[in-house]
């Protein structure tokens, strides 16, 4: 290598900065410093360099494997691939059919949830006693007296 001309560290930092821009094409001014490349040998050097460098940033970034062979599918998750059926959320009558069960098993819950509902009022107002008694207000001493008891259930049936 031949003798590098005196740059600064931040001189040297910048011209390779600007050096691996126009090799990844993202210079602001590349026909300027392709210009400079060709008169000025020592920025050529540097740029043989980052160039290596470089070589190593595009080697890490995209290493070699071998390809990745996939069975092949069919282009839409509704058609089946060879000899395999569709899952049944990819077939509309599926989705419509899954919607009509899930429609049904609430219109049942709902209708389980009145029934058993309607049957602890029932049992509470057959258990439940509605009691009336009645006696005289006042009764004179030494005079008899009664008193009538009367007894419903809470539906008003008697007991």
């Amino acid at each position: 290598m031949s003798k590098l001309p005196n740059w600064t560290p931040e001189e040297r930092e910048q011209l390779s900065q600007e050096l691996i821009e126009l090799h990844f094409g993202c210079h602001e001014n590349p026909d300027a410093l392709e210009a400079r490349l060709a008169n000025e040998s020592a920025l050529r050097e540097l740029q043989c360099e980052v160039l290596s460098q470089a070589q190593v940033l595009e080697d890490a970034v995209h290493p070699s494997q071998p390809p990745l062979h996939l069975p092949e599918q069919a282009a839409s998750p509704a058609m089946p691939t060879a000899g395999r059926r569709p899952r049944w959320h990819h077939v509309p009558l599926g989705r419509i059919a899954a919607a009509a069960a899930a429609a049904l098993l609430a219109v049942l819950g709902f209708l389980a949830f009145e029934r058993l509902a309607a049957n602890r009022v029932d049992n509470y107002r057959s258990d439940h006693l509605h009691l009336t008694v009645s006696a005289p207000k006042a009764v004179p001493s030494g005079a008899p007296w009664s008193f009538t008891v009367q007894a419903k259930d809470l539906a008003g049936e008697q007991a």
